[in-house]
């Protein structure tokens, strides 16, 4: 038994480009149903693949579908790899907004074309 998920803020790293790269979707991504994931959650996922078969079975006249997975699923790691970065950097300032145009005339009640720097 499998949960498909779909991951945001997603990154594939790999040492080969292979079919399976080319094919990998974040809106498809298939975890054991044992697995306890909660929407927010980080999942780090080391050799993955992933192989979807939709079989049609006479005998019964349905379709079947087989799901194979392989990889180690970590949710929520202790640490992330240094080739992951944070979302946002520490430490940044946001850009200030002054209340001058590019010319250098006051602005009054306008949020449009303020200068940032």
């Amino acid at each position: 038994m499998v949960k498909k998920i779909t991951l945001s803020n997603f990154r594939a790293y790999y040492e080969t480009e292979n079919p399976m790269v080319k094919a990998l979707d974040s809106n498809w991504i298939f975890i054991s149903s044992e697995e306890d994931v909660k929407e927010g959650d980080v999942v780090l996922i080391k050799n993955y693949s992933a192989l979807y078969a939709d079989i049609w079975v006479q005998d019964i006249c349905n379709y079947i579908q087989r799901v194979y997975i392989a990889g180690d699923v970590t949710i929520n790691p202790e640490e992330l790899p240094a080739a992951i970065k944070k979302r946002t950097p520490g430490g940044v300032s946001a850009p200030k907004f002054h209340n001058r145009d590019a010319a250098g005339k006051t602005l009054n009640n306008c949020a449009a074309r303020k200068a940032k720097y």
